[in-house]
């Protein structure tokens, strides 16, 4: 078996993995962006809300079919505090739940801001808790590859570097002027921050992975093809980068087609390096 079938065979996780983080950050980015504005324009933003969670809602339900049968979620789900991925699955169920109370208030009759604000303050550190139990559920001292500092910094770079541009994304739907003015630009800021330091950290991560090996094979060897990926993964990112920064740091608006293709590519970018990780699966003894 080579690192490559590995990775397809837990390719519904690598989906989820992609999605759900970058559609978590991107709800906390529009959270900020919906605290900035007036109200109407506050509830239209936070009307468009439903996108960055059924991107979340996408992934989880990709991760689902890796459980075989459906009555195994209750297992993974009694396993809450006890198992990393259990926790996982429940944080994302949490924000999820949070979070569509919330978007559905917005067309409540007898609307108060104040309690919407606080679902939203509620959602948005729900996001944040499942991005973190994402981060970490993949530590694990059997598997010498994922035991690493790398694997949970990576995970926080890519949703930094996919988040923003699916924020963007979401903004132009809305119709909202923020991605020509300064948001946009800040929003710009940290996803090149979050890419730049991404390559370096992968490239890190690379020069470790022939030192990590067992008695049958090395991690190097699982991912032949790992630098290229780490190329892919800043090609693809540059360029999504690239199609919003042309219009927004020349306070043009943004075209819907560039931040849906800006979005997509940052997403394929994660998505390849995603499978890098699942390929490099690496157990102590014999076996990888």
């Amino acid at each position: 078996m080579t690192g490559f079938s590995l990775a397809l065979e837990e390719i519904t996780l690598v989906l989820f993995t992609t999605l759900a983080p970058a559609g978590a950050v991107a709800y906390i980015l529009l959270a900020l962006a919906s605290f900035g504005a007036d109200q109407d324009a506050s509830r239209r933003i936070q009307r468009f809300l439903l996108a960055p969670l059924m991107v979340v809602l996408v992934g989880l339900v990709a991760s689902a079919t890796h459980l075989g049968n459906p009555e195994n979620a209750l297992y993974v789900l009694s396993r809450v505090g006890q198992s990393p991925l259990s926790t996982e699955v429940a944080t994302a169920v949490v924000f999820l739940g949070i979070a569509g109370v919330q978007w559905m208030y917005q067309y409540a009759e007898r609307y108060r801001r104040g309690f919407s604000r606080g679902l939203l303050v509620a959602a948005s550190l729900a996001a944040l808790g499942m991005v973190v139990a994402i981060a970490f559920a993949y530590a694990s001292r059997t598997v010498l590859s994922w035991n690493t500092a790398y694997v949970p910094l990576l995970t926080g770079l890519n949703a930094a570097m996919a988040g923003p541009l699916l924020a963007l994304a979401v903004l132009v739907w809305a119709q909202r002027k923020a991605t020509a003015g300064g948001f946009g630009r800040a929003l710009l800021v940290g996803c090149i921050a979050a890419l730049g330091l991404g390559v370096v950290v992968y490239l890190m991560q690379g020069e470790c992975l022939a030192d990590l090996e067992n008695t049958y094979i090395t991690a190097m060897q699982l991912v032949p093809h790992y630098s290229w990926c780490v190329v892919a993964y800043g090609v693809l990112g540059a360029t999504a980068w690239g199609l919003d920064a042309a219009a927004i740091f020349r306070r043009c608006p943004l075209p819907q087609w560039a931040a849906i293709c800006a979005c997509l590519l940052a997403l394929l970018a994660v998505f390849v390096m995603r499978c890098s990780f699942y390929a490099m699966h690496l157990t102590v003894g014999m076996g990888w």
